[in-house]
């Protein structure tokens, strides 16, 4: 088995578990500490919930009401790319194990290469909606700060857009004094990167497998000839 194969299925597994704990950690966005006087809380905004971080170390989310109708379309499509690479991730993780040469499930070595370059196509597809989820977020919360709060209420493409009662609603979305990246924009960025060259080297591994078990069958196409073990007649 090529060892390519296996450290990208490796980096693979990491890449998954991350990107589950970044679709639930509360830590996107947090609140910009910069010149603010509340020394004992803190504010932080997850794609599901909103948390307080008190200084004695308790901490208080409330989940959102809503998961489309009023929210802000940057918020949509974070959740959304965040889920289809969650999925993506963990199927294509299945089919990596299945693709490793110790487990008998699949027997038949070509089928496991085939196996081992979809799941690799699957983590790359899975690693490009995360960094598209996670780089579409950071972009508003970038804008917000650099021209500061703006009146996004209807969310651009958000459902509710121009609806006033809607601004209730996404109000939940916004930190009262300013947000800056949360550690999730940059661990999404980076497991990206991770998901990528961990895709990379299992597809690169099962080439190389494949190669390999053609070499060792005596099937590689040398002009024709079979340089395998030789019958009982050519030995005449």
């Amino acid at each position: 088995m090529s060892q390519l194969l296996n450290i990208g299925t490796v980096l693979c597994f990491l890449y998954a578990l991350l990107t589950l704990v970044i679709l639930f950690d509360p830590q996107w966005q947090r609140e910009n500490v910069a010149g603010n006087v509340r020394e004992n809380r803190r504010e932080t905004i997850g794609l599901w919930q909103r948390c307080h971080y008190l200084s004695s170390g308790n901490r208080d989310c409330d989940y959102f009401d809503n998961l489309l109708i009023c929210v802000p379309g940057y918020w949509v499509a974070a959740r959304v790319f965040a889920i289809f690479a969650t999925i993506s991730g963990f199927l294509a993780l299945g089919m990596s194990f299945a693709g490793l040469s110790c487990v008998n499930c699949v027997s038949d070595s070509n089928t496991k290469t085939k196996i081992s370059r979809i799941a690799a196509m699957l983590f790359a597809f899975s690693a490009v909606c995360l960094g598209v989820g996670v780089t579409w977020f950071s972009a508003v919360v970038y804008r917000e700060f650099s021209v500061g709060r703006m009146a996004m209420y209807g969310g651009g493409m958000g459902m509710g857009y121009g609806n006033p009662q809607c601004a209730t609603t996404q109000s939940e979305y916004y930190l009262s004094q300013g947000g800056v990246f949360g550690r999730d924009a940059w661990i999404g960025w980076i497991n990206t990167v991770i998901g990528i060259i961990g895709a990379v080297l299992m597809f690169c591994g099962s080439s190389a497998t494949e190669d390999d078990d053609m070499y060792n069958d005596g099937t590689m196409n040398n002009n024709g000839y079979n340089y395998g073990k030789p019958s009982a007649g050519e030995y005449l």
